[in-house]
């Protein structure tokens, strides 16, 4: 997809967020967004599953509500993002950047959290054990 064809889908999906007539999700299902620069993009609520966001900037991105099973997040900066109630079920977040990333209500079941260099505390569901990743376990209360 090239830096046109995106910034058109944004925009329409900025429209969307807005509740404008002419508006519509973004439907990013499968798409190659290797390396993008999707840093502060409001994608709430957005289709991101099977997404390969390898390498992708997504620091500070809304992400709340955003469907993102299955994506390859590899390596992707996800410093600040807002993954609120987002679905990251199954995604590769291997080496990935999460440092003060909202993971509240998220779903990472399945997900590849190898690499992991960094406190990343998810809010589990109520009753639900809740998981502390770090590299010194100490870090974890």
């Amino acid at each position: 997809m090239n830096k046109q064809e995106l910034k058109k889908i944004l925009d329409s999906h900025a429209k969307w967020l807005r509740s404008e007539k002419d508006g519509m999700r973004a439907n990013l299902w499968g798409t190659n967004l290797w390396g993008a620069d999707l840093s502060g993009t409001d994608l709430r609520g957005a289709n991101l599953l099977y997404a390969n966001l390898k390498d992708a900037d997504l620091s500070g991105a809304d992400l709340e509500l955003a469907n993102l099973g299955g994506a390859d997040l590899e390596h992707a900066n996800l410093s600040g993002a807002d993954l609120e109630r987002a679905n990251l079920e199954g995604v590769n977040l291997w080496g990935a950047d999460l440092e003060s990333a909202n993971l509240k209500g998220a779903n990472l079941s399945g997900a590849n959290l190898k690499g992991v260099n960094y406190i990343l505390q998810w809010q589990a569901p109520q009753g639900a054990r809740r998981t502390c990743y770090s590299v010194n376990h100490a870090d974890c209360v």
